[in-house]
This record gives C-alpha cells, structure tokens and sequence, in this order.
C-alpha cells in the first residue's frame, strides 16, 4: 500500500522505551504528591487532636471554677464565712483564659463553622450560672464536631 511495512518488534520496543521515560518523569512527581497530601492530613490531624485537647481541658476547667464558686455561694448562704479564695480564682481565670486564647488563635475565623465554635466555647466560658443555657458544653461539642466532620472530610477526600 504504502510501500514500506511496519516492523512491530520495533514498534513495541520504541513504545516501551517511551512509556518508561513517561515512567521516569511521572513516578517522582506523583510520588511527591502523595507524599505532600500524607503530611498535609498529618498536620491537619495534629490540629484537631490539639484543639480537642485544649477544649476538653478548657470545658474540664470551667465546670471546676463553677463548682467552687456555687460551693462558696452555698456555703455563704448557710451563714458561714468561706469565701471562694481569690488566688484560685485568679489561676482558673489565667488558665482558662489561655486556653481560650490558644483555641482562637488555632481557628480560621474565616470560615464560618469555626467562628461558631469560638462564640459558643465563648458564650461558655463567661457563663458562671450553672442554670443559664450557655453554661452546657453541648453547644460547644456540637460545633466541635462540625468543625471536625469537615476536617476529616477534607482530608479523606485529599481536597488540598
């Protein structure tokens, strides 16, 4: 037809030799991405197990300073004289005004659901009326947990 025939050895060994240089440039790259992706998720879940963390001590340390202060509350209502100290009342107000602060300062106040987080662990922790509806953590765990969900999401889906 064309005057010339195809030699298919050749072919096939051109056809691998070209497949293993698409190989040898390919290979490194996706491995580079694979490997960015791994460290991303890794970071993004140290982060959530930071901010657990400081929640839970922050909660923990809250419904504490409650405790004593009602305790002292009732304890002057029945006509004795114990007041709640105020050293302790100023380590629970330090400590757990650094903890609020390192929670901020790890959200992204641009994104709306970790902005919600912060205002309920806010309105949370300057409550100090056990019967008010802002002293229940579970608005706070809630919101925790909407942040989380969307963490984890991002990072199974691999959506950098």
């Amino acid at each position: 037809m064309l005057g010339y025939e195809i030699d298919w050895a050749v072919t096939a060994q051109m056809t691998t030799a070209v497949a293993a240089i698409i190989a040898l440039f390919l290979g490194p790259l996706l491995g580079f991405e694979v490997s960015r992706r791994l460290a991303v998720s890794q970071s993004r879940q140290s982060w959530l197990d930071g901010v657990r963390s400081d929640l839970a001590q922050l909660i923990a340390l809250h419904e504490d300073q409650v405790s004593a202060i009602e305790e002292a509350r009732q304890i002057r209502e029945m006509g004795l004289r114990r007041q709640f100290p105020s050293d302790q009342s100023g380590d629970y107000k330090h400590e757990s005004g650094m903890l609020l602060h390192r929670v901020r300062m790890r959200l992204d106040l641009s994104d709306a659901k970790q902005l919600n987080l912060l205002a309920k662990l806010t309105a949370f922790v300057t409550c100090h009326e056990p019967d008010h509806d802002d002293y229940n953590p579970n608005p706070v765990l809630d919101a925790f947990e909407a942040v989380r969900d969307t963490v984890l999401r991002d990072i199974k889906s691999a959506r950098l």
